[in-house]
């Protein structure tokens, strides 16, 4: 059976449904109707997207790498940040509600927000140690190389997908780069793998400029814990979570996120408008461009065709005269 790009494409449009790994574990709204679009054309299709979204992320358990100089041995942690590892303990691909400070750190830390964020499904939810303990019982704890780190961030659209060819790809770069999507690029140019199987252009639209990576906090290791006397604790495996950032500065970075939130969508308004145009339905090229001899012919043939309207007028003029008389 020969390994078209339709073949190609239909075996991923099948896979879809069924090995979804992020978080939300489908393709979100917000960037459905663009990613309908381009799977609509026969020569696209859609590999892996993100319409944006905020979110609080605690690090996996770190692991000891080593590194080799001179024979001598060092083991340096390694932060587990793949999939399968760390936690999502706060996600949302809509801007948040604002809150007051207590209310938002309640949401985005111990799952007690509205329905449909990531943290309402979560069977472990974590516990948010009183700010109030830090300044006595929490005073001895401090960051080492195993401290498991937590992440208040934003991330703008990201957008995978394949083309046909590479002239296809290149029109769609083009689009991104206009809309905004700076750091896009193409990460291969298509041709035949080892396997013998050709491989397609692949299309990475991304934003970098618009992410935001915070450090708002930790994860207290057992050796911590024995630091805290523990109230209302019912079972002992929970996590337990303390603040590093003042508690005004969650409200500030939910801000900012929001605001970022407007932009993403402008951007891929932007390139949703573009793709339609260039891709999608591009109009026919016009191009008024001629060269020097092209030019003098047709200005001759312009020249002679008004001489010939004009001697014919003026025989049609001779004549009805003529019958006049």
């Amino acid at each position: 059976m020969p390994n078209t790009f339709a073949d190609h494409k239909a075996r991923i449009l099948e896979g879809i449904d069924f090995d979804d790994r992020s978080p939300k574990g489908s393709i979100d709204v917000q960037i459905l109707p663009l990613v309908n679009k381009l799977n609509a054309h026969p020569q696209i299709v859609t590999l892996s997207s993100c319409a944006g979204r905020v979110s609080v992320f605690l690090e996996g358990e770190k692991q000891a790498g080593q590194q080799h100089h001179g024979g001598d041995a060092e083991h340096q942690p390694e932060v587990q940040l793949g999939k399968g590892s760390g936690k999502w303990l706060f996600v949302s691909h809509e801007p948040v509600e604002r809150a007051p400070a207590v209310s938002l750190i309640e949401m985005i830390f111990c799952g007690k927000g509205k329905d449909g964020n990531y943290t309402e499904k979560m069977a472990e939810r974590p516990m948010l140690l009183n700010p109030a303990l830090m300044d006595d019982q929490l005073r001895d704890i401090e960051f080492n190389e195993e401290t498991r780190l937590v992440h208040f961030k934003f991330e703008a659209m990201l957008l995978h997908l394949q083309t046909e060819n590479l002239e296809l790809a290149n029109n769609i770069l083009k689009c991104a780069l206009s809309a905004g999507f700076r750091e896009s690029g193409i990460m291969n140019t298509g041709s035949l793998g080892k396997s013998q199987k050709p491989t397609y252009p692949t299309v990475a639209v991304r934003a970098a400029g618009l992410s935001l990576d915070t450090i708002v906090g930790t994860l207290l290791s057992e050796h911590d814990r024995n630091l805290v006397e523990f109230h209302n604790i019912h079972e002992p495996d929970q996590m337990l979570l303390r603040l590093t950032v003042p508690e005004n500065m969650i409200p500030l970075l939910v801000d900012l996120s929001n605001q970022k939130f407007v932009e993403n969508r402008k951007r891929i308004d932007r390139f949703t408008r573009a793709v339609e145009d260039a891709v999608l339905a591009p109009k026919p090229k016009q191009s008024n461009w001629e060269d020097a001899e092209t030019r003098k012919q047709r200005l001759r043939a312009e020249g002679l065709a008004r001489q010939q309207a004009l001697k014919n007028s003026k025989d049609a003029t001779e004549t009805d005269e003529a019958e006049a008389k």
